[in-house]
């Protein structure tokens, strides 16, 4: 799909952290509606803080954070969830004595319209077989399909991925991959992703953006966004 012009998230000035321990030091993004943009960096640059920042998890101390043209920088969690932006967090978070059913109706409680359980079936076939299985009882792979089917039952514009790779065996991540490109076009969702696997980021983003110290030292775009040589050289000056 193509990319428009308009910015969806804009970030200016961001500091945040944790107690007395400052994270993200002024970090500027902006990120155009229906991007795929991949977060790179090494433990502890601030990759999940960003995530965290940007849903309101962490608050922010200093800075501006806007969506769609409207300034969330103070609202809490649940109203920027609500405005659209889904967070799926590392280690999925999915709850696994509730059935993959369950699950699902649970991301919809919070969000008012019509049902979007019928389309997540239909968009994650894999799942319409295991509805009565608690999760559990789920692979890696099936619990990050639950924990991405779950976050889009809210609907959202702009989807938070944080790891999504993680404890999966190698032959499903291309799986994922494929299915974050097709949620992109059939929905038109915008997609940030916190991710370590160069392989699975090659494959699917149109920008890598690595943090050191909590900012952002390198915004790539076009080639050079899925060249492995590059990635790696920056990943070496960061570290």
């Amino acid at each position: 799909m193509s990319i428009s012009d308009a910015m969806q998230l804009e970030v200016a000035g961001l500091t945040s952290g944790y107690g007395g321990i400052t994270v993200l030091d002024g970090l500027t993004l902006n990120v155009a509606e229906g991007e795929l943009v991949g977060i790179l960096g090494h433990n502890g640059m601030g990759k999940t803080t960003l995530m965290r920042s940007l849903i309101g998890a962490v608050p922010a101390r200093a800075g501006r954070i806007s969506f769609m043209g409207s300034d969330i920088t103070r609202l809490p969690p649940h109203r920027r969830n609500q405005l659209g932006l889904g967070y799926v967090p590392q280690g999925r978070e999915i709850i696994k004595g509730l059935s993959v059913k369950e699950n699902l109706l649970l991301g919809q409680a919070a969000h008012k319209g019509a049902s979007a359980y019928q389309e997540m079936l239909e968009l994650f076939p894999e799942l319409s077989e295991l509805l009565d299985r608690p999760g559990s009882r789920l692979s890696g792979g099936q619990q990050q399909l639950l924990a991405l089917a779950r976050c889009l039952m809210g609907r959202p514009r702009l989807l938070l991925l944080d790891e999504p790779t993680e404890g999966i065996q190698p032959s499903i991540v291309s799986d994922i991959g494929q299915k974050l490109s097709r949620l992109r076009s059939d929905l038109g969702l915008t997609i940030i992703v916190v991710e370590q696997n160069l392989d699975f980021l090659s494959n699917i983003v149109d920008r890598s953006i690595i943090l050191r110290g909590g900012k952002i030292v390198a915004d790539l775009r076009g080639e050079s966004a899925t060249d492995r040589e590059q990635i790696e050289s920056h990943l070496l000056i960061s570290a």
